[in-house]
C-alpha cells in the first residue's frame, strides 16, 4: 500500500549496521497485538482514534465529532498496545529519523 514506507522498513531491517529492529519488530508486535488482544470493537475504536488523530483541520477546528486519543485512551483499552505504540513513536523522532535508509530519501 505505501511502496515507499516498505522501502524503508526493508532497508533499515536488512543493514547489518543496524544493532536494533527499529521498525519491522515493533510494527509486527503492534499488529500481533491488534490482532489477539484486541476485539473487533476495540479494533474499530483505534483506528477512529488515528482517524481522527491524523485529520489536522480537525483537531485544529477542536471538533468536538472528532476528539483525539492519547496513550491513556489507548491504556484503556490495551496496556500491551499503550506500551508498544508509546516506544514505537518515541523511537520514530529519537531513532529511525537518524538512520541512513531514511535520510537518504528526506534529508537530515
Amino acid at each position: 500500500m505505501y511502496p515507499e514506507l516498505k522501502e524503508i522498513v526493508e532497508a533499515i531491517y536488512n543493514d547489518d549496521s543496524i544493532t536494533k529492529d527499529h521498525l519491522y519488530g515493533p510494527i509486527k508486535s503492534i499488529y500481533e497485538i491488534f490482532q489477539m488482544q484486541l476485539t473487533l470493537d476495540q479494533r474499530q475504536q483505534v483506528s477512529a482514534w488515528y482517524d481522527h488523530n491524523n485529520n489536522i483541520e480537525a483537531l485544529c477546528a477542536c471538533d468536538a465529532t472528532k476528539p483525539p486519543a492519547t496513550y491513556s485512551d489507548i491504556r484503556a483499552i490495551n496496556v500491551d498496545l499503550e506500551i508498544a505504540l508509546k516506544e514505537f513513536f518515541k523511537s520514530l523522532f529519537t531513532d529511525v529519523i537518524n538512520l541512513k535508509a531514511v535520510t537518504s530519501r528526506i534529508g537530515e
